[in-house]
């Protein structure tokens, strides 16, 4: 591996996800080869996806719905379970982790107040404080696991990665009908209240003004729970 791509996969390890612009930034100081811009930095990303692909990583482009951000996801590829962190988690912040991913599922508009996020802990055991789920749920958000936004939190574009074999299975009709990906953020048909991603309806309605669903003319569900979750019929 040469140094470029060492430098960019030890900061990704680290960081879990990062904007082009970071990783632009972070690669400035390459002794010797500096990866200068967009088009360089790509390349790098499937140079390095072709030496970690054989130990079970990727290196993975994801919009995140909720920041509008386009990121750069370090993603486990052997495993899609909560299993895949047993080595990173202690097994109470593991039995934390999926309290919190259930209960946003669960949710209707797949969001969580921030205090109820930390109200959690308090059905865990009594030696894992609120402190200590906070400052585990802040290192996941670092890592891309979880989007905290105007004191709500979403399921984060690593997590909706990492997890997708398992998310797929319990939420068939969570496909975005325009590019089949999962999808918890965005916007609804008023008609079928399917739900689709904002950059793909953006893009598929410069050209057609019908629903990719239910095929009639377009118009957006302004219901404001339904503007953040859908769901097919």
């Amino acid at each position: 591996m040469h140094i470029d791509q060492r430098y960019l996969t030890q900061y990704l390890i680290k960081h879990g996800a990062i904007s082009p612009e970071q990783a632009l930034k972070h690669c400035e100081g390459i002794p010797g080869a500096p990866i200068r811009d967009i088009t360089q930095l790509k390349n790098t990303v499937l140079a390095i996806n072709r030496d970690i692909s054989r130990q079970g990583f990727k290196l993975v482009w994801k919009f995140c719905e909720v920041t509008k951000q386009e990121l750069l996801i370090w993603t486990n590829t052997k495993r899609d379970d909560i299993a895949l962190h047993q080595l990173s988690f202690t097994p109470i912040e593991l039995q934390y982790f999926h309290t919190i991913m259930e209960e946003i599922l669960s949710d209707e508009s797949h969001r969580l107040p921030y205090p109820a996020v930390l109200n959690l802990t308090s059905g865990l055991t009594s030696q894992f404080s609120r402190d200590s789920g906070q400052k585990a749920f802040q290192s996941w958000v670092a890592n891309g696991y979880f989007v905290q936004l105007d004191d709500y939190v979403y399921l984060g574009p690593r997590l909706i990665v990492e997890f997708t074999t398992y998310l797929k299975s319990k939420f068939p009709e969570q496909t975005c009908k325009l590019c089949s990906e999962l999808v918890f953020t965005g916007k609804s048909c008023s008609l079928c209240h399917k739900l689709l991603h904002n950059y793909c309806l953006d893009k598929y309605l410069a050209r057609e003004n019908k629903c990719p669903s239910c095929r009639k003319a377009w118009v957006e569900q302004t219901d404001e729970a339904d503007d953040w979750n859908g769901s097919s019929e």
